[in-house]
C-alpha cells in the first residue's frame, strides 16, 4: 500500500483553492506548489515563509508548509502547522487526513485515528479508500473496526494482497488464524513481486522461502530489491504475529523497518509497528 501521488495533487488542487489577493503572493504560492511537486520541500518551506511573513493568516499556506514539513520529517512543526490551519479554517478533509497521517508516524495512534473519522466525516465518500484508517485501528487493537474497513476497502481495491493480509490480521486476533484463513479474502490480480507468495503463505499453502525466493529472483539491483525485501519481511512478521509468535515477527519487523527501509507510508507503517511492538516487549509484566 502506497499513499498515492494524486492525494498529494488533490490536497495542494485544495490549497490553491482561495489564493492571496495581491499578485506577488499568488505567484510564491504557484511556486511553492510547483516546488512540492517536484520533491523540493526546502525550497517550498522558502518560499511559503516569504508568504506567511507577508500574510500571517492565509491558511493554506500554513496547511502547504505542514506538507512540506512532514516531508521532510519535521512532524512536530507540521502538526505546528496544521493545528494553524484549523484556527483559520476548519472546513477542508485533506487537512484533518495529512494531521492524521502525521500524528500515526508519532506513534499518537488514537490522535491519528481521530483525524482520520473527522476527515470521513466531512467526506463519507472517502471511507472505502481509507486503508491508513484500517492500519490505524489494527495497531490500536480495535480489531473488529480495522477488519471492517479492510473488508471496505476491498470494494475499491479488490487486487491488493496487502488488504487482504491485513484483514486477515484482524480475523486472527479476534477469532484465530483458523478461522481467519477460512475468511481470507479472494485472490485478486497483484502482480507485485512476491504478493502472490505473500498471499499463499496466509491461505495455508504457502512459505517464507518462497516468499524470499520470489523477492531475490533475478538477482535485481538494490534499488528493487530493498523495497521488495522490505515488503518481504514486514508481511511474515504480520503473519507471525497474526499467529501469536512475537520472537519471529518482532525479528522480520526490524529487518523490515530497518535493514530495508522504504521512504514512504508503509516504511512509517513498519517503523511505527516496530516501536510499539518493543515498546510493548520491554513493559513490566503484571
Amino acid at each position: 500500500m502506497s499513499l498515492p501521488r494524486l492525494l498529494i495533487c488533490l490536497a495542494l488542487a485544495a490549497a490553491g483553492a482561495r489564493a492571496p489577493a495581491q499578485e506577488p503572493l499568488r505567484t510564491l504560492m504557484d511556486q511553492a506548489r510547483e516546488a512540492q511537486l517536484a520533491g523540493q520541500w526546502a525550497r517550498s518551506i522558502e518560499l511559503l515563509n516569504q508568504v506567511l511573513a507577508q500574510e500571517p493568516n492565509l491558511p493554506q499556506a500554513y496547511f502547504l508548509r505542514g506538507v512540506a514539513h512532514d516531508s521532510l520529517r519535521r512532524y512536530e512543526a507540521a502538526i505546528a502547522d496544521f493545528d494553524r490551519v484549523f484556527e483559520l479554517d476548519q472546513g477542508v478533509p485533506q487537512v484533518y487526513n495529512h494531521r492524521g497521517a502525521t500524528q500515526f508516524k508519532l506513534g499518537r495512534i488514537e490522535a491519528a485515528i481521530a483525524d482520520f473519522d473527522r476527515a470521513l466525516e466531512m467526506a463519507p465518500e472517502q471511507r472505502p479508500y481509507h486503508w491508513q484508517r484500517g492500519i490505524a485501528l489494527y495497531l490500536a487493537d480495535r480489531f473488529e473496526e480495522a477488519r471492517r474497513q479492510f473488508e471496505l476497502h476491498r470494494t475499491v481495491n479488490p487486487d491488493d494482497v496487502e488488504n487482504a493480509a491485513w484483514h486477515f490480521a484482524c480475523a486472527a486476533r479476534l477469532e484465530g488464524p483458523e478461522a481467519a484463513r477460512r475468511a481470507l479474502l479472494p485472490e485478486g490480480r497483484d502482480d507485485r513481486v512476491a504478493m502472490k507468495e505473500i498471499y499463499a503463505l496466509y491461505a495455508g499453502t504457502g512459505s517464507e522461502a518462497a516468499i524470499f525466493a520470489a523477492a531475490r529472483a533475478g538477482d535485481p539491483p538494490p534499488l528493487r530489491l530493498h523495497p521488495q525485501l522490505f515488503y518481504s519481511h514486514y508481511y511474515v512478521a504480520l503473519y507471525h504475529e497474526a499467529n501469536g509468535r512475537s520472537e519471529p515477527a518482532l525479528e522480520h519487523l526490524t529487518r523490515a523497518a530497518e535493514d530495508h527501509p522504504v521512504n514512504q507510508y508503509m516504511g512509517d507503517v513498519a517503523r511505527v509497528h516496530l516501536e510499539l511492538r518493543r515498546r510493548a516487549a520491554a513493559a513490566p509484566k503484571p
